[in-house]
């Protein structure tokens, strides 16, 4: 998985989707393999956790969220 490369991060704006009033940011991504395949998908961080994430907390928890969804683990934090 080294040759993943998140390639696009899109952020929405915040958004009740309808969870009694919790704010949401929905943050979008598109990741490409060297052969040319690719994922893409969408996490929800809460707007006050996300206005106090640099753009690299956002990467890590994109990251975190590939790895998860194709099975593996976080033990890292």
């Amino acid at each position: 998985m080294n040759d993943l490369q998140i390639g696009t991060i899109s952020i929405a704006n915040n958004n009740d989707l309808g969870n009694a009033g919790i704010t949401m940011r929905q943050i979008n991504y598109v990741a490409t393999y060297t052969d040319h395949t690719h994922l893409e998908g969408f996490i929800l961080i809460n707007d006050s956790d996300f206005t106090a994430m640099s753009m690299n907390d956002v990467k890590v928890q994109i990251q975190k969220s590939i790895v998860t969804n194709l099975g593996g683990t976080v033990t890292n934090g």
